[in-house]
């Protein structure tokens, strides 16, 4: 079984890059956005990359899992995995919700989500993994997925998703009734920083 992996909010690819699986592995690799673009209609556009007409499973880091969720709405996975991830609005917290509905996002300039933060390092509690990917991303791009997360809503009944969170995850803190797998001391970024861990975690979930 083939396993498409999707990256998080301003990480790419190489997020997958110390990730070990049992399985023939395919990163799906981010096309730039329309300006406004819906989600629905850019998740449609990179469904090209997956070949649907053999088994495969989805996998979805952040973001990524967002757009995994979006894309099951138009293919059919075996197994959806969600790592570092939400499956509705209201597993985010009250803030973030907050700002998605105010739609400030909208109001920042792209250069902005250029700037490494501290607010951002202590959101994701990383190693400096995240900001070698950071200063090649398309900040316009960041800013339209960031957008996205603080407003998506999950139309349809949740299916089936095996969950692996991190209990120092800032970013979207653990639920502890709502996730299978948890890693202990796992931060946002933990595909990377604990990737042994989640990598042992996939390759059973994947059987």
């Amino acid at each position: 079984m083939k396993v498409y992996g999707i990256g998080g909010l301003a990480v790419d690819e190489r997020v997958f890059k110390h990730v070990t699986l049992t399985h023939e592995f395919f990163p799906v690799t981010w096309i730039k956005n329309e300006p406004d673009e819906e989600l629905s209609s850019y998740v449609l556009r990179l469904q090209k990359q997956i070949d649907i007409s053999k088994p495969f499973a989805l996998l979805g880091v952040g973001f990524g899992g967002t757009v995994a969720q979006e894309l099951c709405k138009f293919v059919k996975p075996q197994k959806l995995i969600l790592i570092s991830t939400i499956q509705d609005q209201y597993e985010l917290r009250p803030i973030y919700r907050l700002v998605g509905k105010l739609k400030l996002i909208k109001l920042i300039p792209s250069f902005v989500f250029k700037l490494p933060f501290g607010w951002l390092k202590w959101c994701l509690a990383q190693t400096l993994h995240y900001y070698d990917i950071l200063r090649n991303t398309d900040e316009s791009f960041v800013k339209w997925a960031l957008d996205k997360t603080l407003t998506w809503q999950s139309s349809l009944t949740k299916m089936d998703a095996i969950r692996i969170h991190g209990t120092k995850d800032r970013l979207f803190p653990i639920l502890p009734n709502k996730v299978e797998h948890r890693i202990t001391n796992g931060g946002h970024f933990m595909i990377v920083d604990e990737a042994i861990a989640t990598s042992k975690i996939i390759n059973e979930e994947l059987v």
